[in-house]
């Protein structure tokens, strides 16, 4: 490809390539904070709303089939749909149920909410179309700083604050 672009083109395509990976990246690390987290909140949860383990585990099975169902259907979208645009929506629609998630406390709005969260979710791997080598890696690699950040920080937070956004009182569910 370098042979047959000029070298204000190569420099202008270096430029965003980088730019481009570097996004993305920090975008799929994302999906982890907002699609992942459940596990570090489950303990607080047992104890504030007296959830089972068995309802958690329900959350998380269901969880899971819908993010299938979701790999599923999101081939269709990304075929008709612009991929960054899914990508962005998918990013708002996951954070937006784990917004919603932290001012709920009944069970059942719990679920339905975390299960919404498992179906946006999956749109996000259809965002770049790119399929091996360097850039694959690098996604790879995103997954691992964003399970890392799930981990570390969100740990950290969730035990030094609580696992709920309430506050005044609003409630949803």
């Amino acid at each position: 490809m370098n042979n047959m672009m000029n070298k204000a083109q190569n420099a202008s395509f270096k430029y965003w390539q980088t730019r481009t990976i570097i996004s993305t990246i920090i975008i799929y690390a994302t999906f982890y904070l907002v699609r992942k987290n459940l596990s570090m909140a489950m303990p607080d949860l047992q104890a504030d709303l007296g959830i089972s383990k068995a309802e958690l585990g329900l959350f998380l099975t269901l969880h899971g089939v819908v993010y299938g169902v979701s790999k599923f259907l999101s081939g269709f979208a990304a075929d008709r749909l612009n991929a960054r645009h899914m990508l962005v929506v998918a990013l708002l629609l996951c954070s937006i149920c784990n917004f919603i998630f932290g001012l709920s406390s009944s069970i059942l709005a719990l679920g339905i909410i975390w299960v919404f969260n498992g179906f946006w979710g999956y749109l996000s791997v259809f965002a770049t179309g790119w399929g091996v080598g360097y850039v694959t890696d690098m996604f790879g690699w995103s997954y691992s700083l964003g399970i890392i950040f799930v981990s570390g920080v969100i740990g950290s937070l969730i035990f030094a604050m609580a696992w709920s956004s309430k506050s005044d009182g609003y409630e949803v569910g």
